[in-house]
């Protein structure tokens, strides 16, 4: 069954106290598999849960919902289970649905602007979309390329983008499922490009895409949705690992990173990569922002555009720095992590900063060497007690 909804009553995880009491004890961590992935909540508003407990596998994608009250998240697929989605919701920490369907790992999820459907991508080339409220599967896209590595839905709500590991940008209609586009960039290398990330402009008549090549550089390509042309190309990068727009749509951030995905295995020595920050309307760069240890895995603007959010695989561990986009100063280092830190997503309020990741805290030693069974944690993260 693609769609599971669950009904789970409050267990001891759950936080009863009020926000400035204390938390309650975490329960045990319920084993199922060779790992367990699990949601981790740094929250100071009342009812929310401290942690939640069901994903098996790393958690690669997280996404919020339009208003807020749900958290979508994607994990990546083990030797003996296949990535999933769940839907969590916020208030009272259960979780509302479980997706499968999907092999592979899940890359990347997004909601529909309207809320109402979720779309999920996999590394397998398949990408589907459910309705979120009765569970039920609407369309499936079959990619004809074999990884599909970020999905996002356009503005309106009727187009769906999604990135390859190879050298094309495919554009989906929602309802029919049918491609309705194609789009290649001219960004050159000594082999194709992979697309790794695809996000459109508030307004929707841009689409940014991020690419590098397997002998290495990158960049980002802008096109122009309506026409289907490329309006510039932003050079001068590593390989672009993630994009993101500001809400006003007139800056673009790109991070550089080496590898894709849960294959990003080693970096190399002393890599040190510089987050860009573009003016859209000239294609002149606008800052560089330094500090960053290790590939950059996500990064994302705050709803009002006033900071921009980097997950970074760090020295061992993940990091993330959270920076004030006007200056350029970075505003905070949120630590804690034990493993790398996957994916970003800010709430649509900008209260609270989503991260998933791996937790690398019980795993022993033979199964980091062989990347297998690795449990996720995803930490939510209160900025405002966090300067």
């Amino acid at each position: 069954m693609h769609g599971q909804h669950e009904d789970k009553p409050a267990g001891p995880n759950t936080r009863r106290c009020g926000p400035r009491k204390a938390l309650l004890v975490l329960g045990a961590l319920v084993a199922a598999g060779g790992g367990v992935a699990y949601l981790l909540y740094w929250l100071l508003a009342p009812t929310l849960p401290r942690s939640l407990k069901s994903h098996i596998g790393p958690v690669l994608s997280v996404a919020f919902s339009p208003d807020g009250k749900t958290l979508a998240a994607g994990s990546a697929a083990g030797l003996n289970h296949p990535g999933e989605i769940k839907l969590w919701e916020m208030a009272s920490g259960q979780v509302k649905a479980t997706f499968t369907g999907l092999t592979g790992n899940i890359q990347s999820v997004a909601f529909s602007p309207n809320g109402k459907a979720i779309a999920a991508g996999s590394d397998v080339g398949t990408i589907k979309l459910w309705d979120g409220a009765i569970g039920k599967e609407l369309v499936a896209l079959e990619h004809p390329i074999n990884t599909v590595l970020s999905i996002a839905f356009s503005p309106d709500g009727n187009t769906l983008a999604g990135a390859t590991a190879q050298d094309a940008i495919k554009l989906w209609d929602v309802t029919s499922g049918k491609n309705t586009r194609t789009l290649k960039g001219t960004i050159k290398g000594r082999d194709r490009p992979w697309f790794t990330s695809v996000t459109f402009s508030p307004d929707g008549k841009i689409l940014a895409a991020g690419c590098g090549f397997a002998s290495g550089g990158g960049g980002v390509t802008l096109w122009d949705v309506a026409s289907g042309n490329e309006k510039a190309t932003l050079k001068g990068h590593e390989e672009i690992r993630s994009v993101a727009f500001s809400s006003d749509g007139k800056t673009l951030a790109a991070g550089p990173g080496t590898g894709t995905g849960l294959s990003a295995n080693m970096d190399p020595p002393n890599y040190n990569p510089t987050v860009r920050l573009w003016d859209v309307a000239s294609g002149q760069g606008k800052a560089t922002l330094h500090g960053h240890t290790g590939s950059v895995f996500s990064v994302v603007f705050s709803p009002d555009g006033k900071n921009l959010a980097v997950a970074s695989r760090g020295k061992g561990i993940g990091e993330i720095r959270v920076w004030d986009v006007a200056s350029g100063q970075e505003r905070v280092a949120l630590k804690g992590h034990t493993g790398r830190v996957y994916a970003l997503g800010f709430s649509p309020d900008g209260k609270t900063l989503a991260a998933g990741c791996a937790d690398l805290t019980s795993v022993d030693e033979v199964h980091r060497m062989v990347r297998l069974s690795f449990p996720g944690e995803i930490k939510l993260w209160d900025l405002a007690t966090r300067h």
